[in-house]
């Protein structure tokens, strides 16, 4: 049993890990952004473990801080290099993929979990916004994945053992991500139908019950210590075309898997309607789908609605943090996929073979089409170089000088990740400030020399008349870097 068992899998296991390959033979080729040096700066070198936590309970990151204490760890065991350090988000992308696939064969079978795992290995979106990211994206869709997957083995087989496995994927998924919490809450809402449907027992609410008291002492730890405000956002409030562009944004921009992905959705609804309408709705067999498609629409109405009319200032509709409901995606794409292939050919016996040249050709038109705009955008040259800008002041002769200082525009955080630059990427030590710093008119003015690195955040004013006690404002070749030395009278 457990041979055949193996063999069952082997094809999703040999999939994850070809993606995996290909992602770590291009890993690196896109240097870390933003987002990503400030994620260095928050497990950066000197702080402890509860210091971190302290900082994350603060809102400094808007994110839970499991993905940073797994990177808390991995940056000090790993090489410092780009290829290294995304390893971790690569392997969870993997992971996640298996985890994908064997989701779409419990709902639909083996051949939908091929299928589904096509679609996932093929996406340009899960690698480039989460295998390609040093942030939490990776974590939270496999987490969300482990959740629909032990809640479709839940489905089908409500032992103890299968639920406590889907009480420990829920407690992963709500400390993976804060958007995780939005999956969770429409989880637990179509739970609550079913139960109130007498579907399911109500005990079956006891695993999410249980999940968010685990996480309640962490939401708790936030708004004691939260400097930062849960309700302002930058993101602008989202219009009926921003629901149509979420889903193809989690379609790789890809005219044919869209289509797939509607098609797919839309054989899920009138089945599912069907099947209520002749009263032959079976839990064991539909549940799995009223949940995924019930997630992908929940999760996406629920963020719009907040986004548009409850809260427009601090709307976070934002294509990126809907990374966790790509595992549903990609179960319903490859619905869609399946039921075209059924409606081309009748024939039982010969459909083997028809299915086995549509995976291939499915395969071959996704992974060109979305492999040539992975390419595009990985090899995009990125409009802030963090790499580049400290690789120029490090050759700089004297920016080890006691007397000299780099000055940023960013916040502590990415500074802390730009000295980790200079001493671990360029052998270097250089003093560097941020404009955000405490006290910083009276430090900067301490040094002769300065050279002031245009980041993401724009100068402060105070910054400029801090700079006017210097003169010069000349320019390193190619790079956003201003030199000043001290003017004197």
């Amino acid at each position: 049993m457990e041979n055949k068992r193996g063999i069952r899998i082997l094809p999703y296991v040999l999939m994850a890990l070809l993606m995996y390959a290909v992602m770590v033979g291009y890993s690196g080729i896109q240097e870390f952004w933003y987002d990503e040096v400030y994620q260095l700066g928050m497990v950066r070198d000197g702080i402890s473990v509860k210091e971190m936590l302290l900082e994350y309970a603060q809102l400094r990151d808007y994110t839970p801080p499991l993905y940073a204490l797994m990177c808390y760890f991995w940056v000090r065991l790993i090489p410092f290099s780009f290829r290294w350090m995304l390893l971790l988000s690569e392997g969870l992308v993997a992971l996640g993929v298996f985890v994908t696939a064997l989701l779409g064969e419990r709902a639909g079978g083996r051949r939908l979990g091929i299928l589904t795992c096509i679609f996932a290995i093929t996406s340009r979106v899960l690698i480039v916004s989460a295998g390609y990211e040093f942030r939490a994206y990776a974590l939270y869709y496999f987490a969300a994945a482990l959740a629909c997957y032990f809640l479709a083995c839940r489905i089908q087989n409500s032992s103890k053992k299968v639920s406590l496995c889907y009480f420990g994927s829920l407690v992963l998924l709500l400390y993976s991500h804060y958007y995780g919490a939005v999956l969770f809450g429409v989880l637990f809402l179509i739970e609550f139908l079913f139960a109130a449907a007498k579907c399911v027992k109500w005990r079956s609410l006891v695993a999410y019950i249980a999940s968010g008291a685990l996480f309640l002492p962490w939401m708790i730890m936030v708004f004691i210590y939260k400097l930062r405000s849960v309700t302002e956002f930058w993101i602008q409030p989202p219009d009926l075309a921003s629901l149509i562009n979420l889903f193809r944004y989690l379609c790789s921009g890809n005219s044919f898997v869209f289509g797939l992905f509607c098609l797919g959705f839309s054989v899920v609804i009138v089945t599912l309607a069907g099947a209520c309408r002749k009263k032959a709705f079976a839990y064991e067999r539909d549940g799995i789908w009223v949940c995924l498609a019930g997630e992908v629409a929940g999760a996406a109405l629920l963020m719009y609605a907040y986004g548009a009319y409850i809260n427009p200032s601090g709307g976070i509709f934002y294509n990126r943090y809907f990374i966790g409901l790509l595992p549903a995606c990609f179960v319903i794409t490859a619905a869609g996929m399946k039921w075209l292939v059924e409606a081309l050919e009748k024939d039982r016996r010969r459909r083997s073979r028809i299915f086995a040249v549509a995976a291939v050709f499915v395969f071959l038109l996704a992974a060109s089409q979305n492999g040539e705009s992975l390419m595009k955008k990985i090899g995009k040259k990125p409009t802030v170089s963090y790499t580049g800008a400290v690789h120029a002041m490090s050759r700089c002769e004297d920016i080890e000088s006691p007397d000299v200082a780099v000055v940023t525009t960013d916040n502590p955080w990415v500074r802390a990740g730009i000295e980790m630059y200079f001493h671990k990427l360029f052998g270097t030590r250089a003093v560097v400030l941020s404009q955000y710093d405490d006290e910083f008119q009276e430090q900067v003015g301490k040094y002769r020399k300065i050279y002031l690195f245009k980041g993401k955040q724009a100068m402060r004013k105070e910054t400029e008349e801090a700079l006017a006690a210097y003169q010069g404002g000349e320019k390193l070749p190619g790079q956003r870097v201003y030199k000043y030395e001290k003017f004197y009278r």
